[in-house]
């Protein structure tokens, strides 16, 4: 999923243009390769997230971020780090964090 942005969420926004750029890939290019990875992201997305329109936010979203810093060869975090607090999600939580949101510890259910 993904919340319009303001101001703040402009770094991430320009971080990845300057990435893609310096790259020379394009945007079509890297949701190829994006989608070849597992990681499906629709064109309109992307331009979303490269303008400044809308952020990631989500597992889904996250785990694309994650995509696109390994496919433009930048340090893990580099764009994630970026990212404002999800008013929906709450506070940006660092990835293999696990939500306590539905009730789940994190713990195995017990039988």
């Amino acid at each position: 999923m993904t919340e319009r942005v303001d101001d703040q969420g402009g770094r991430f926004a320009a971080a990845l243009r300057a990435a893609i750029s310096e790259r020379g890939i394009t945007l079509a290019r890297l949701r190829s390769q994006l989608i070849d990875d597992g990681n499906p992201v629709s064109m309109a997305t992307l331009s979303y997230w490269r303008s400044g329109d809308r952020q990631p936010e989500g597992a889904q979203s996250l785990s694309v971020v994650d995509g696109i810093e390994d496919r433009l060869g930048l340090h893990r975090g580099h764009l994630g780090g970026l990212l404002r607090a999800s008013a929906r999600l709450g506070p940006w939580r660092r990835r293999g964090c696990r939500s306590t949101r539905s009730g789940n510890s994190g713990r195995p259910r017990r039988p």
